[in-house]
């Protein structure tokens, strides 16, 4: 973590901790510890070296900045996440101090998605 004035600049691990296979959506898999876009909804990041205190940040998944590898073609890297996350405190987007408003948008999107479907 490095301060600038009133910011703090940190990084946090998102992958998985072996290597596996991930299938793409183009039904192909590739090899990683990457983990796939959409995998999960939000991730909830802990704060105590920002704060000193038992709090957290939470974003959506495809907020979340995609790997820029270059070990993975462009298609690879457009749908696999960056393993160290950059985060800011005070809080930036995509990170927020709450997860409801965030759950709410995901359900309120799922929910259009059954209803526009035949």
């Amino acid at each position: 973590m490095r301060r600038e004035g009133q910011r703090s600049h940190g990084r946090f691990q998102c992958d998985a901790s072996d290597r596996r296979q991930v299938v793409l959506p183009n039904g192909k898999s590739v090899t990683t510890t990457c983990l796939r876009i959409d995998d999960f909804d939000l991730v909830a990041v802990n704060l105590y070296a920002f704060t000193g205190e038992w709090r957290f940040a939470f974003a959506r998944n495809r907020d979340l900045p995609r790997t820029a590898h270059k070990a993975y073609t462009a298609y690879q890297r457009k749908h696999l996440l960056a393993s160290l996350v950059p985060i800011d405190f005070p809080l930036q987007a995509p990170f927020r101090k709450e997860p409801f408003g965030l759950l709410g948008e995901i359900l309120e999107e799922r929910r259009r998605a059954r209803r526009s479907k035949p």
